[in-house]
């Protein structure tokens, strides 16, 4: 029987600056090396801004980006690609970032969060 290493994600939309109902689910994904997966920002605010953050035991979180909602333009962070990462929607409620080609370095805790 042949094993193939897989990468664990999870997902948590972080808490937002302005009052909204916030659906704080945590979804554990394992895919495999090579193949992408598609976050989903859950927050029920009317807000411009999308800012996709990640998490790793012993790492400080980091920003991956931020998406301006109106016009659809993603700003990356230093040290991150814009061929791995895309986010897309047209809403706080279906913004969502695609990680493309999984790798081990990408497993961590993603979260969404949002203010203006």
């Amino acid at each position: 029987m042949l094993w193939s290493p897989a990468l664990l994600l999870a997902f948590l939309a972080l808490a937002s600056q302005k009052a909204s109902s916030l659906d704080m689910r945590k979804i554990s994904v394992t895919k495999q090396r090579g193949t992408s997966v598609v976050i989903t920002c859950d927050l029920d605010l009317n807000v411009n801004y999308i800012h996709w953050y990640r998490y790793r035991e012993g790492e400080a979180l980091q920003r991956l980006l931020y998406y301006y909602i109106p016009t659809s333009a993603v700003t990356m962070d230093s040290g991150f690609n814009s061929r791995k990462y895309h986010a897309s929607g047209n809403t706080a409620t279906n913004c969502k970032v695609e990680l493309k080609n999984l790798e081990e370095s990408d497993s961590g805790v993603y979260y969404c969060a949002a203010w203006d």
